[in-house]
């Protein structure tokens, strides 16, 4: 970690009347979200609840690598309670993930509703859960960056985690390396699309989907590429 480069957040509670952007002249969220990270910027978030009420994802993050969440609690928001396109290394320590009702639970590994407790895509890698409670998490759903051929999201592992009320983690997959995939003293039900839904769905997205060309939608850094 680039102690000289890092964003460290302490003791601190985020909601849509409190909210955090590092990168905003007020350093306020937009109306989606709560709590922002952009860039490559190491980041440490620590014992800070983060509740999204309704806006759409809580807590957002892009192209990071090298954040760490301790002990935070991720609530609410009418779509993803945290929410992560591109980037890697990301840690979660003794973390919580709650739906206080803002939006349907997942109950099932084919479930297609993009609501979910956690989602991450955007070619996005090396993700650890540590001694962490949420119900489900939704990995390489459709980015805006999935226009250009991205590197599939990979190389995700629960340690330890459980669900609140004891049955099993729901992971679903779309764009996803499958056998990256490791479960320690972890209960979960697994799904990952087959590859030609995957190709289906990317080919309707490009050609009907949010088709924004802003700069840099298409750079794939090497770091991105490990």
């Amino acid at each position: 970690m680039d102690t000289n480069n890092i964003i460290l957040v302490q003791d601190k509670s985020f909601n849509q009347a409190n909210s955090y952007n590092p990168d905003t002249p007020d350093n306020k969220c937009d109306h989606l979200s709560v709590l922002c990270f952009s860039g490559k910027r190491d980041v440490v978030v620590e014992n800070c609840v983060i509740d999204g009420q309704s806006t759409r994802w809580g807590s957002k993050a892009s192209n990071g690598f090298n954040h760490t969440y301790n002990n935070c609690i991720f609530k609410n928001a009418t779509a993803r309670s945290f929410d992560m396109v591109r980037g890697g290394n990301i840690t979660f320590n003794n973390c919580r993930f709650e739906n206080d009702g803002s939006r349907k639970k997942i109950t099932s590994p084919y479930a297609i509703a993009e609501q979910c407790d956690i989602g991450m895509k955007g070619g996005i890698r090396d993700v650890t859960f540590n001694d962490c409670v949420l119900n489900d998490i939704l990995i390489g759903d459709y980015s805006i960056y999935d226009q250009a051929d991205r590197p599939k999201a990979r190389r995700f592992t629960f340690n330890n985690c459980k669900n609140l009320d004891g049955g099993a983690i729901i992971i679903r997959g779309k764009y996803f390396e499958k056998d990256s995939l490791v479960l320690n003293n972890t209960k979960a039900k697994v799904w990952i699309w087959p590859e030609l839904l995957t190709k289906l769905y990317w080919a309707y997205n490009r050609k009907f989907g949010d088709t924004r060309k802003f700069d840099g939608w298409n750079v794939i850094t090497d770091e991105e590429k490990l």
